[in-house]
Parts: C-alpha cells; structure tokens; sequence
C-alpha cells in the first residue's frame, strides 16, 4: 500500500478542501516545505524532494536513497535520521543535494530528529536519546545518551535549554544548559506519546493511551500541558 502527500491551503474556515495529490509515495513518514521544495521522508524509499510552486501540481524533483524515518530542515541543511544512521545534507540546490557529513546510531529504526543550535536530537528508539554535536557539520559526533530504561523512545522536541522526550510510557523533560551533561527534571503524562510541540508556555503531544469509554481500545488522542 502507498502513501499520499494532500496539499490544504491554509484558511481559517471550517472547512477544509484539497487543492493538490501526490500519490506516488511507499510509506510517507514526515514532511517538511522549504521555499518551494518539499521533503518527504518516505522510511525505507528514501527522501523525496516535490517542486510545489503550483501546489495543485507538485512535481516530483529527485530521491535522495538513504532511509529516512524523519527529516529536520535549519536553513539550507536537511538532517535525516533511519536505519542508515544520522545524515547532514545540503540543500542549497535542492535539485542536488550533497551529503556533507553523517553518523551512527544506536538503533536501526529511529523515530525522530530535532535540530536546536549546535545539537540535534535523535529519538533512537529503544536506545533512548542521541544528544549530537554538529557544530562542524563534516563530523556530527554522539555526546551524550539519554536513556531511561523505557521500551522505546519515539518523538523528541528541544527549545531553549529544555529537551521533551517522548517514551512509551511517559514525558521526561531535561535541563540541556550543558547538552554534554543533561539533567533530568520533570516526568509528565504517563501513556505512549508520539509526538511533542511546544509553542509558548505550553506542551502539546500526541498519546496513544488506555480509554475505558471505548471499552479499554488503545487510540490516539491529542494533550496538552501547561508548562511554565
């Protein structure tokens, strides 16, 4: 079975209409616009790279064939993270995008990549955190892992000196003043959380919890946390 990438227009209605399909993907995982291009991590069909000037039309530009699980865009660098480790792209043609640096990682199924400064976050699944130095992008390097003793770390999420990792059975939040060193400060909202933002003073993720109203069946459901 495919995958499909729908194009919305952003309006403040109630209703919303598709203005675009681009139906020839395997298993799109996350998706990221920069400019007019848009990057598609498409798990073990590597990154696709859409022309969406005319998002009634998007046009499919070049693959870049290294799994990508998730993808995180800073300026005119692409970062993606799967089974073939940590991976630094530039974009500044994103017809032609050159691998300028990459690393291992623990675990061949990572689920998520945040970049906030000098350091990207990797969620490594059932090897915890991965804390990356890529202040020279040319040679990313592992400082420091987080690991809790959870099944599985699934989402990660960092602004300021705070980093939100997501686990399957709760939210840790960790003071990363010093990324090298990180201190674990609040465990918030139990259930499996799959996916975290942040805009302000508030959490926001995505759990996939136990609810007895639906007869104990396990599904998704948005929270949010205030978190000043």
């Amino acid at each position: 079975m495919g995958s499909s990438i729908l194009f919305i227009p952003r309006v403040i209605v109630q209703e919303i209409n598709i203005v675009g399909v681009y139906g020839l993907l395997k298993n799109a995982r996350t998706v990221k616009v920069n400019g007019s291009y848009m990057y598609v991590a498409d798990a073990g069909w590597g990154t696709k790279i859409l022309d969406i000037s005319d998002t009634s039309n998007p046009i499919f530009k070049v693959t870049i064939n290294v799994s990508s699980n998730d993808i995180f865009i800073k300026g005119n660098t692409l970062f993606i993270c799967g089974s073939a480790g940590f991976k630094i792209y530039n974009i500044t043609n994103p017809l032609v995008p050159t691998l300028i640096g990459s690393c291992s990682l623990a675990n061949t199924n990572p689920q998520d990549v945040f970049v906030n400064g000098n350091y990207a976050f990797v969620a490594d699944y059932t090897a915890g955190c991965q804390i990356i130095d890529i202040t020279t992008p040319y040679s990313p390097a592992i400082i420091y892992t987080y690991n809790s003793g959870a099944l599985s770390c699934n989402s990660i999420y960092a602004v300021g000196n705070y980093l939100y990792v997501g686990e399957n059975a709760s939210i840790k939040i960790l003071d990363i003043t010093v990324p090298s060193s990180p201190i674990f400060r609040v465990l918030s909202l139990s259930g499996t959380c799959f996916g975290i933002k942040v805009v302000g003073n508030f959490l926001y993720s995505a759990h996939y919890i136990n609810c007895k109203r639906l007869q104990n069946n396990q599904y998704f459901e948005p929270y949010f946390a205030f978190i000043s």
